[in-house]
C-alpha cells in the first residue's frame, strides 16, 4: 500500500527557516557535522555529540511521561512510558544520527510523543556508534536488545521495531538479522526517513540535492565511510544496506519519508523489495517534508500528524483502541491518501 500525503499550505522549508529558531539552531549542528566530516581534526566527534544532545534536549521532559535509565549488559537504555500505556506491548526504538551521533537524550522527546500516540511503552538503546564502533557493533547491540526483551517476558509478536534515519535502516537490518538467525520476528517494523542504502547511489541524491535542507550527498557518503570502518564490508550486504534484503515471511513494514529528502529513494527501494517478496508494506511520502521532520513536531503540525499515523499503525498491530490522543491539525491541511507511482526508483 503506497501513499503520498499532499499539503496545501506554505512550504515546510519556509516555515522552518523563518519561523523556527530551533531549526536555525539545528543548522549550526549540521555545519559542525560538515566541518567534522571534511576536517576531522578541527571538531571532535565527542564535541559534536554533546552539541547535538544539548540542542535536541533543550525542552524539558514532559511530566506526564516517565523515563527510567538502566543498562543491558553494559549498554545504556531507557524505558519511556506513560501512566496508562500498555505494559504488555513494547516498541524497541533505534535513534538516528548517521550511525555516529544520537543518544537516548537526543530522541527522548520524539519517543515520548510516539509513546503517547501509540499508547505503548518504548525501550530506547544507545547502540555502538562509529567511528569507534563501526558495523556490525550497532546491529549486534540492537539484536541483543530484542533478545533481552524476550528474556524479560515479552513475546516477539508483542514487540515493534522502530527507528528514524540511520536508526530506521538499523531497524530493517535488525529484522533481517533476526530472520537470518531463524529467531521469532516482531509484529512490525516502522521506519521514519530511513537510511537503508550505504552504497549511496540513489538517483535522488542528485534529484533532491537542492531541496533537502537537512542532509547532503557529501555528508551521507562520509558517514557511510565511518560506519563501514576499516574492514570495509560489502555495502551491498543486506545487513549493511537493507534495500537488498530478502523480506519473504517478514511482518508488515510501515515507512514515512519526505518528498524533498535525498534518502527518498531508500524508502522507495525498501518498499519495492518488500513487495517483491510479498511482504505487506505501507509507504507514506509526505509532500515538502524534510528528513526526519518528526523531530520538529513541537513546531509543525505535519510532525504531529505523522506521529499520529505511526501511533495508529502500532495500535492496529497490537489490537489496541484506535483513538487515544488527537494530534493538533490545521483546518486547511489534508491527509487524503493518493496513489504514488513508484516506477521511478533509485
Amino acid at each position: 500500500m503506497l501513499h503520498k500525503i499532499p499539503r496545501h499550505t506554505h512550504k515546510i522549508i519556509n516555515k522552518l527557516d523563518f519561523l523556527n529558531l530551533r531549526f536555525r539552531a539545528f543548522k549550526v549542528i549540521l555545519r559542525l557535522l560538515k566541518t567534522y566530516l571534511n576536517k576531522p581534526n578541527s571538531v571532535s566527534i565527542e564535541k559534536l555529540r554533546k552539541r547535538m544532545e544539548k540542542f535536541l534536549s533543550f525542552y524539558p521532559f514532559p511530566d506526564h511521561l516517565k523515563k527510567e535509565g538502566f543498562t543491558i549488559e553494559g549498554m545504556y537504555a531507557e524505558w519511556i512510558s506513560s501512566e496508562n500505556c500498555s505494559k504488555e506491548k513494547v516498541i524497541l526504538y533505534l535513534h538516528g544520527g548517521g550511525f555516529s551521533l544520537g543518544s537516548c537524550r537526543t530522541h527522548r522527546l520524539l519517543v515520548g510523543r510516539i509513546v503517547r500516540s501509540a499508547n505503548v511503552k518504548c525501550l530506547m538503546i544507545e547502540y555502538g556508534l562509529a567511528p569507534e564502533k563501526p558495523f556490525p557493533y550497532g546491529l549486534n547491540d540492537s539484536v541483543r536488545a530484542f533478545h533481552w526483551l524476550q528474556e524479560q517476558g515479552y513475546r516477539a509478536q508483542d514487540c515493534v521495531l522502530m527507528g528514524d534515519s540511520a536508526g530506521g535502516g538499523l531497524a530493517l537490518s535488525t529484522l533481517l538479522k533476526l530472520k537470518e538467525e531463524k529467531s521469532p520476528l516482531p509484529a512490525a517494523t516502522i521506519c521514519l526517513s530511513p537510511w537503508a542504502d550505504l552504497t549511496c547511489t540513489s538517483s535522488y541524491y542528485e534529484k533532491n540535492k537542492g531541496k533537502d535542507v537537512i542532509v547532503s550527498p557529501q555528508m551521507v557518503k562520509k558517514l557511510a565511510e565511518q560506519y563501514l570502518g576499516g574492514e570495509r564490508p560489502d555495502p551491498k550486504n543486506p545487513l549493511v544496506s537493507p534495500i537488498f534484503g530478502d523480506y519473504s515471511g517478514c511482518p508488515p513494514l510501515f515507512i514515512q519519508v519526505g518528498s524533498t529528502e535525498i534518502l527518498l529513494g531508500d524508502s522507495m527501494a525498501v518498499a519495492k523489495q518488500a513487495e517483491k517478496f510479498k511482504t505487506p508494506v505501507s509507504l507514506e511520502v509526505w509532500d515538502q517534508m524534510p528528513h526526519g521532520w518528526h523531530i520538529f513536531a513541537d513546531f509543525i503540525p505535519e510532525g504531529q500528524q505523522a506521529i499520529a499515523a505511526v501511533g495508529k499503525f502500532v495500535r492496529q498491530c497490537f489490537g489496541l483502541p484506535l483513538i487515544i490522543n488527537k494530534p493538533v491539525r490545521n483546518s486547511d491541511q489534508s491527509l487524503q491518501q493518493d496513489s504514488l507511482d513508484l516506477s521511478d526508483r533509485a
